[in-house]
This record gives structure tokens, C-alpha cells and sequence, in this order.
């Protein structure tokens, strides 16, 4: 198995924990939106995980930490800014919880991304 694969398993494996812990709160909050809203959300932020870890082994980025780290974060940012405004034409509807839960995932997958790559480059 490549790390690639690994990786890539391990954030998907988070995310779904993560999903799995937070379909509660959300269905009582918001009922059937909010799961959607959560879904999207959590899907907006991994997909970009994905993406950095194929462009990690595929063009060498893990020499340098730093340059992984900022090309994540710039990734998944970009990914999620587009997904948001989408999600702001599409849908008319819990955009506030909506961004609850993006934050969450955001800032969950990228700290789970931070520690695989940087495990991986040490």
C-alpha cells in the first residue's frame, strides 16, 4: 500500500468519525438539511486532502515541509472558497450552519493533513 494510499485512507477514516459523531447534533439542530449541509461540508474538505496528498508524492513537495504545508492550506482554502459560494447560489438555506460545519471539518482535516505530511517528510 503507498503512502499515498494510506494517507488518504486515514483522512477519510477521520472525516467519517467525525461525520459519524456530529450526524446527531446537526439532525437535531437543523433536521435533514443540516446532515446534507454536514455531508457537503465534510466532503468540501476532503477532496483537498486528497489532492495534496497525490501532489506530495507525486512531484516531490515533501522535501520541503514548509512548501507542502502552504500548498494544503492554499489548496483546501481555495477548494472550500469555491464550494461556499456554490453552496451560497444553489442552496437558500442554513448558510450559518452550514459554515458551522464547514469550519469544523476545515479545521479538523487540515490539522489530520499538517500531521501525515509532516510524519511522512521527518
Amino acid at each position: 500500500m503507498s503512502n499515498v494510499s494510506r494517507n488518504c485512507g486515514w483522512l477519510t477514516l477521520a472525516t467519517l468519525a467525525l461525520w459519524v459523531l456530529a450526524v446527531g447534533p446537526a439532525n437535531m439542530l437543523a433536521g435533514v438539511r443540516g446532515i446534507q449541509g454536514m455531508t457537503i461540508a465534510a466532503v468540501l474538505c476532503l477532496v483537498p486532502g486528497w489532492l495534496v496528498f497525490w501532489f506530495v508524492s507525486r512531484y516531490g513537495v515533501s522535501q520541503t515541509r514548509a512548501v507542502a504545508l502552504l500548498a494544503g492550506t492554499g489548496l483546501r482554502l481555495l477548494f472550500v472558497l469555491a464550494g461556499v459560494l456554490v453552496m451560497q447560489t444553489w442552496q437558500r438555506w442554513g448558510m450559518t450552519d452550514f459554515l458551522v460545519w464547514l469550519g469544523l471539518f476545515y479545521f479538523t482535516t487540515l490539522a489530520i493533513e499538517t500531521f501525515l505530511v509532516v510524519r511522512r517528510t521527518s
